[in-house]
């Protein structure tokens, strides 16, 4: 069996690129954030960095550091606003909601629900043993209408309403930003698609049907869990229960059952979910278990058996040991002489089993903000038995073992208490500068007016000057983040913003200079990212026969069949785009060829008075929908054209077959 992993959950299916993602959860590393989205959207990071756009959104808990745009590239950290109470104690719920676009098919598209127990850090793939449920819903799923269809709608359309009601509490303000000649930028066109893929599965949910996705905004997770099993589990008695968790009620020394566990049997006791005399296992971390080390002998008494979380060294190996993380409540059948969990049901989410984390609705003081699945199953299995699958057992399916039991104080240590927070980053007064060039030098601008005075800081912590209102002279190249200070109630606060670049890019790395024979290599993979440095710089070595020419001896002799060689390849590139490529398309093309306004090619038109991009006007290479400059379309590519040949100095020169 291979090592499972949270990462894995957020590979692109086969044929899909990632378009755009939301997430919440406690914490975040931006290691973690930056392989996910590099398995998301299939870039690297560099290449992400190249690109300048958001990817995915995540929304931490408030008291969390601020992870920058640059150390995970494609990965906005958004801030809790500032001024806003918190609806809930900590925000614990780890969710994630994630669009991928068919790669050649633009109209077809996936969305996939993340529920997960662990955090997204490296820390809970290397070390933890956590739990996910996973659902998926697709464009070809609406037309098929598979069996199951309608509930994972409503699932899914559940968590994207806790979601989005979360959003409105985050500085969402990045995730909008556009350059000035943008209509809309390449991340709100991705928001956007994504929002009307929701609306198509919202169309296939149903509003009476119960979601088996539950959060805790209203009612606590116990309140909710046993309705929840009558609707999508049988309501019969069953006979066996654990828990799980990795952090239980704080230990108070009294030696007591813990009550969340035992308002967890109880409440499933009252309502004919379990036998009055069931066995019941819990869960936990020998080293690290709060009141169960304090309360084992009270446990003991009511028929609690205390067990380590299994390991399971086939899956994880034997090297590491890890540390049970995931929140789980399972309940099933066991019957003498027979391998199958019978009326099997689950519960996993990102709620511990404590008052904060299971029994308490979120409240400021009383209750986080927690998340969870409930599953059932009929192909659930004890043990092997017959022709059953390794995936059907139930301990590779969960942190469970019989083998060993804890009965001695000894083996139990509660471990520390769940740490104070200290107050997180404040939502800055601006979410991003603007990078401009002039002839009387470089500067950064505001994209809005603030309340509130800024002070800019260049490269060595000195106060930049101001030219005008909201606009600071820079004296050096672009940067991808500055530093920006600010003051509140006479108490001086500061963070780091990213630099949108004239090109739209977010907190992108330097645009290089490129020769013209190097432009295709930009253009030819379009829709996936364009070829990095290092791989663009072997491919044109290996093309050269390692002679350091960039191109064939024709072409570096005749600039003109260069030139319009380049200019028939995008032409036969662009005619056959789909229209919801076509605002990604212009970007990448007017990027790729502004890098090359300074080739001697160029100067060789120059010097004859002719506009080598007049071509591209045309409408026999341009796509049906953009042939006309009064479509949205058409405006915005004859606008780019029109900045392109600004760049290049030919904008008066004669077009293509015209007498200079």
């Amino acid at each position: 069996m291979t090592t499972p992993s949270l990462l894995h959950y957020f590979e692109a299916p086969d044929h899909y690129l990632g378009s755009f993602g939301w997430l919440c959860g406690y914490s975040a590393d931006c290691n973690f954030l930056d392989q996910a989205a590099e398995r998301f959207t299939r870039q690297t990071s560099a290449q992400r960095a190249h690109q300048g756009q958001i990817s995915l959104a995540v929304m931490l808990d408030p008291a969390h550091s601020a992870i920058a745009l640059t150390d995970a590239p494609g990965v906005a950290h958004l801030i809790f606003k500032s001024g806003q109470k918190k609806p809930f104690a900590l925000l614990h719920a780890k969710v994630a909601i994630l669009g991928f676009r068919h790669e050649k098919e633009p109209n077809r598209w996936l969305i996939r629900l993340i529920i997960s127990t662990g955090n997204w850090t490296v820390q809970t793939i290397a070390e933890s043993l956590d739990l996910v449920a996973c659902i998926e819903c697709s464009s070809d799923e609406l037309q098929q209408k598979p069996t199951g269809l309608e509930q994972n709608c409503t699932d899914i359309i559940a968590a994207w309403e806790m979601l989005e009601w979360l959003s409105g509490y985050f500085d969402t303000r990045i995730l909008h930003a556009k350059s000035n000649h943008q209509s809309v930028s390449l991340t709100e066109q991705s928001i956007q698609w994504l929002s009307g893929w929701l609306n198509a599965i919202a169309a296939y949910s149903n509003s009476d049907s119960t979601p088996r996705y539950f959060d805790n905004r209203k009612q606590s997770l116990l309140t909710q869990l046993a309705p929840l099993i009558k609707q999508h589990a049988t309501s019969v008695k069953r006979n066996y229960l654990c828990m799980g968790s990795g952090f239980f009620e704080g230990a108070n020394g009294h030696g007591q059952l813990p009550s969340v566990l035992s308002k967890i049997t109880t409440t499933l006791q009252n309502v004919g979910l379990l036998t009055a005399c069931p066995e019941v296992d819990v869960f936990v971390n020998p080293n690290a278990c709060q009141a169960v080390a304090d309360g084992l002998s009270a446990m003991q008494a009511a028929g609690y058996r205390i067990r380590a979380a299994a390991q399971n060294t086939e899956i994880f190996g034997s090297v590491v040991p890890r540390s049970l993380h995931a929140k789980f409540i399972f309940s099933a059948n066991l019957r003498a002489g027979s391998a199958r969990c019978s009326s099997a049901w689950v519960y996993l989410g990102s709620g511990n089993l404590t008052g904060p984390g299971f029994a308490n609705p979120m409240s400021t003081a009383g209750g986080n903000l927690e998340a969870g699945m409930l599953l059932s199953s009929e192909r659930l299995y004890w043990s092997a038995e017959g022709d059953v699958s390794a995936a059907q057992i139930i301990t590779n399916r969960l942190p469970v073992q019989w083998d060993t039991e804890i009965s001695a104080f000894g083996q139990l240590l509660a471990g520390e208490a769940m740490p104070e927070h200290n107050d997180g980053p404040l939502a800055a007064p601006l979410a991003w500068l603007n990078w401009k060039m002039t002839e009387e030098g470089n500067s950064l601008c505001a994209p809005e007016q603030t309340e509130v005075q800024i002070t800019l800081l260049d490269a060595n912590g000195e106060a930049c000057p101001l030219s005008h209102p909201g606009v600071w002279h820079w004296p050096s190249q672009a940067p991808r983040m500055v530093t920006i200070q600010w003051s509140v109630a006479n108490q001086r606060h500061s963070t780091v913003i990213p630099v949108m670049d004239e090109s739209g890019r977010i907190a992108g790395t330097p645009i290089p200079e490129l020769e013209l024979a190097e432009v295709w290599w930009q253009l030819t993979n379009f829709p996936q990212s364009a070829v990095d440095e290092d791989k663009l710089l072997d491919e044109l070595e290996d093309n050269s026969g390692g002679s350091g020419a960039t191109t064939n001896t024709n072409a570096t002799n005749y600039p003109i069949r260069q030139m319009m060689a380049l200019i028939e390849q995008i032409a036969a590139k662009q005619v056959d785009l789909h229209p919801l490529d076509w605002l990604a398309w212009c970007t990448r093309l007017e990027q790729s060829l502004l890098q090359v306004a300074k080739d001697p090619v160029i100067r060789v038109f120059r010097a004859m008075n002719l506009n080598p991009l007049s071509p591209l006007r045309e409408a026999a290479f341009l796509p049906d929908f953009a042939e006309q400059a009064s479509s949205a379309e058409g405006a915005n590519y004859r606008a780019l054209l029109s900045r392109i040949e600004a760049s290049w100095d030919v904008a008066n020169l004669c077009p293509i077959g015209e007498q200079p």
